[in-house]
């Protein structure tokens, strides 16, 4: 894509479902989530660890952000949040862009938003995600905002080749960054 696209950071809906998930499972280039059939077929029984099941639960449940191409209305970008009362902490479990979109910021809108959203909502919460250390592009990308390394964890997801570096950002970098380029509520042209 060579021009830049305007741009603009939405919540997600229910509609959003079938969409949101096929583009996040592009981009992590997953085979094996299900289909359509999970939200209509109420004998089947789907995998609560992935596919549209799990997204529509995310989706309902959880604040996810979609970044949304203005002139198409095609949902080229997401990020998944999830807050713990519990460890005082909101996790991003998922930060994803159409390979399409790529190098227009749309990463970084949506990590934008979610600092702000936090320091909105859960005003004392750290952000945390995890970074595979096989990426160290994306591992600088996080440490720009702010990120550091706290622990790194073995097979995070049970199975080899999924070691993780555990990342936080301080509470004084959540204010920092909310303060900050507030180009998200608007679109977005680079």
């Amino acid at each position: 894509m060579s021009d830049c696209p305007n741009i603009t950071i939405k919540n997600t809906t229910r509609k959003d479902v079938i969409e949101f998930r096929d583009l996040e499972s592009a981009c992590f280039d997953e085979k094996n989530y299900n289909t359509q059939k999970d939200l209509t077929d109420t004998n089947h029984t789907p995998n609560h660890g992935s596919g549209l099941y799990y997204c529509t639960t995310i989706l309902e449940h959880l604040p996810c952000l979609k970044a949304v191409d203005d002139a198409t209305k095609k949902i080229v970008g997401g990020i998944i949040i999830v807050p713990s009362k519990k460890n005082s902490c909101v996790f991003i479990d998922s930060v994803f862009v159409d390979p399409q979109y790529r190098r227009h910021g749309i990463a970084d809108m949506l990590l934008q938003r979610t600092i702000q959203i936090t320091k909105k909502h859960y005003n004392n919460y750290s952000v945390a995600l995890v970074v595979d250390p096989q990426k160290p592009k994306l591992y600088e990308f996080y440490k720009k905002y702010g990120f550091v390394k706290k622990e790194m964890y073995c097979n995070y997801y049970s199975h080899p080749n999924s070691d993780r570096i555990y990342m936080v950002l301080q509470t004084t970098n959540i204010h920092k960054h909310a303060q900050t380029n507030n180009r998200y509520s608007k679109p977005y042209k680079k």
